[in-house]
C-alpha cells in the first residue's frame, strides 16, 4: 500500500515538471511558448493579444463588424478641388473624399480621414501616421475610415451604430499593439 502512494506522488511530481516545459505540448500555449529560467511564458503572433488565462490568444481586430455612419452629404460628379470646397462650405464637415464613382462624400467628426481603394495594411499605415487616429474601420471594398475617438465611444454618437457584417474589420489603437 505504501508503494502505491509513493508511486502516485512520484507521478504527480513528474507531471508538474513536464507541464512547465515548452517542449511538451508547447507548454499548453496556444501560439508561442517562451522558456524562462523559472519555467515558461506564453505569447502570441503579431495581430493577437494574450488572453487573461495566459495561454490562449485573441485576434485583436474586431472582424465582421462595421461602423454604420451617416455622411453629411454626397455630391455627384465632383473633383478633388470642388470636393474640398464643398466641405469648407458645409457646416460640420470635417473631412471629404472622392469615392470610386467620382462622388464627393462629406463626413463630420469624429471621422478624420476617408480613403477608398485601400488595403487593410494601407489603412493601418494611415492610422499609424496620424497621432490623433484612435480607431480604424476597413472594408473589403477598400473603404478606410479613421476616427479620433475610441471604438467604445462610437455607438454613443447620434445616428451611428456598430453592426455585424463579415466584410469589415475594426481596430482600436492600443488594443492591438503589434498592429497599431
Amino acid at each position: 500500500m505504501n508503494v502505491t502512494l509513493i508511486l502516485a506522488f512520484f507521478v504527480c511530481q513528474l507531471v508538474a515538471i513536464v507541464s512547465s516545459n515548452c517542449a511538451v505540448s508547447n507548454g499548453g500555449c496556444k501560439m508561442l511558448c517562451n522558456t524562462q529560467p523559472s519555467g515558461f511564458t506564453c505569447s502570441c503572433f503579431s495581430g493577437y493579444i494574450l488572453a487573461d488565462n495566459g495561454f490562449n490568444c485573441i485576434d485583436c481586430k474586431i472582424r465582421g463588424r462595421f461602423i454604420n455612419i451617416l455622411s453629411l452629404n454626397v455630391v455627384p460628379n465632383s473633383n478633388q478641388a470642388s470636393c474640398q470646397t464643398e466641405c469648407s462650405n458645409t457646416l460640420g464637415c470635417a473631412v471629404s473624399a472622392l469615392n470610386q464613382f467620382d462622388s464627393c462624400v462629406l463626413h463630420s467628426s469624429p471621422i478624420i480621414y476617408v480613403g477608398f481603394d485601400k488595403t487593410e495594411q494601407e489603412c493601418i499605415d494611415e492610422c499609424s501616421q496620424m497621432g490623433n487616429c484612435l480607431t480604424l474601420n476597413h472594408g473589403t471594398n477598400g473603404e478606410c475610415l479613421l476616427f479620433d475617438v475610441t471604438y467604445g465611444a462610437i455607438p454613443s454618437i447620434s445616428g451611428w451604430s456598430v453592426r455585424s457584417d463579415g466584410s469589415y474589420t475594426i481596430i482600436e489603437k492600443g488594443t492591438c499593439p503589434s498592429v497599431l
